[in-house]
């Protein structure tokens, strides 16, 4: 999965605002929990093909951070042998495999994409169909006019030979840090608690009643009907 940190800059691009923020706090928590043995596992996912997409830049910026922070970060690539559209047969695409793997790989997800008609656009809704099921798309953070919070970096390309660019100084990149900051505290104090946390009671009924749990296809049939 080395393939994925297309975010890792070139030497020519050296001066990277995102190496040694003031995160005291975070990075001490780190240590604190010695995830320097085992780094948490970040995937990063942006719902944009285009050739300079903002979307993408933006994940690279969080995945730098997080990477200074101490996390083993992959960044997924929806472009090239694009995810097919599911149907009956795309479950066995390599596209698709790939990101389930990355998916099951992962502690924890950020998630960037552009805003259509008010909502993520199809790329991305493409991708939670193959891995996610279903998940709200309610606004974390947002970054409005995104194409005038870049400076490109004339010449430079990343790993995938697409254009490179930084996002400037402002109270929107505070913003981006604070979200990181707080994805990265979250994710470290919740580890090895998953199990306890999504310890729910309907899910120790089903287990007892049946021996496990049960498909939603075998939950609709046995669904008592209204007569």
């Amino acid at each position: 999965m080395a393939k994925n940190k297309p975010f890792r800059l070139l030497p020519a691009a050296s001066n990277c605002w995102t190496s040694g923020l003031a995160l005291d706090g975070a990075r001490a928590l780190g240590q604190q929990f010695d995830i320097s043995s085992n780094p948490p596992k970040v995937l990063i996912l942006y719902g944009s093909l285009r050739k300079t997409s903002f979307s993408r830049l933006l994940a690279y910026e969080y995945a730098r951070i997080l990477e200074d922070l101490g996390c083993d970060v992959q960044v997924f690539n929806p472009r090239g042998k694009c995810l097919p559209v599911k149907d009956d047969t795309s479950d066995n695409d390599p596209k698709v495999t790939e990101l389930r793997n990355l998916s099951i790989w992962s502690e924890g997800q950020i998630w960037v994409s552009p805003e259509q008609h008010g909502t993520i656009t199809g790329v991305f809704k493409n991708m939670s169909r193959k891995s996610f099921g279903s998940f709200s798309s309610e606004r974390r953070s947002s970054i409005p006019k995104a194409w005038t919070e870049f400076d490109m970096v004339e010449g430079l390309t990343d790993e995938l030979e697409l254009p490179v660019g930084r996002l400037k100084a402002s109270s929107f990149r505070d913003r981006v840090v604070d979200v990181a900051e707080e994805f990265f505290k979250f994710m470290v104090l919740l580890r090895g608690k998953t199990d306890f946390l999504v310890d729910r009671y309907s899910e120790r009924e089903e287990k007892k009643l049946h021996g496990r749990l049960l498909a939603q296809a075998e939950k609709e049939d046995n669904a008592p009907t209204n007569k």
